[in-house]
């Protein structure tokens, strides 16, 4: 939304990201929209997320908006499914983290309503505290937990994304001061843990679901 050195920055890194998506077989490059308070010009952030997924798509890949809790510009799931309805291109689409859905006040139930079919490019599964210590950003990047350690429903969010019938990949993200103080491999070994068991407990749901629509018929 800057076109003084911000905008030439940006400009760089846009150009080095969309230069690798080609060789290194790139599915998709988050993005997010943060505006440090300034007022947001809705017609020019429109236009400028379509002219990103276009260059997303010549280069080969996609671009998925990342709605964030502590974002002045979109701060919650419902903000960026708008951005990426009214802006249709078929490059650009969402990142449904679950850490921000959460955060953002969104009932899983409402997704299916709020996102439009197939927009949903990546999924991520995080878990967390009931509350916020400090600021929303500072619980986005230090605070979160490993999934079934903290009082999400993540098992509820997994089903409700195969409700809305996602077939990509998933992926788990556990910023926190305490997970980046793990050596690496238990580190992996947790998240991956986590994650299984939440996988498990939503398959468990779409079982029993299954099972009481068939005695149901």
């Amino acid at each position: 939304m800057d076109d003084g050195e911000r905008r030439a920055a940006a400009d760089v890194v846009r150009r080095e990201l969309f230069e690798a998506a080609g060789p290194l077989g790139v599915r998709n490059i988050k993005c997010g929209a943060v505006n440090h308070g300034e007022p947001v010009d809705r017609d020019r952030l429109l236009a400028e997320f379509d002219r990103l997924a276009t260059d997303a798509g010549q280069a080969g890949t996609r671009v998925a908006l990342e709605t964030m809790r502590s974002s002045d510009v979109l701060p919650t799931i419902r903000d960026g499914a708008d951005v990426v309805r009214a802006v249709g291109n078929p490059h650009g689409g969402l990142a449904v983290d679950c850490y921000h859905v959460v955060r953002g006040g969104t009932q899983h139930a409402e997704l299916a309503e709020i996102l439009p079919p197939g927009s949903a490019f990546i999924v991520e599964l995080a878990d967390g505290d009931e509350a916020v210590v400090g600021t929303m950003f500072e619980g986005e990047v230090n605070q979160r937990r490993s999934i079934g350690e903290g009082v999400f429903d993540v098992p509820g969010f997994i089903v409700a994304m195969h409700d809305l019938e996602y077939d990509g990949l998933w992926g788990v993200e556990i910023l926190s001061e305490e997970y980046r103080a793990l050596p690496v491999r238990p580190a992996l070994e947790r998240a991956h843990a986590g994650a299984m068991r939440a996988v498990a407990a939503a398959e468990k749901i779409l079982a029993a679901r299954a099972n009481a629509d068939t005695l149901g018929r």
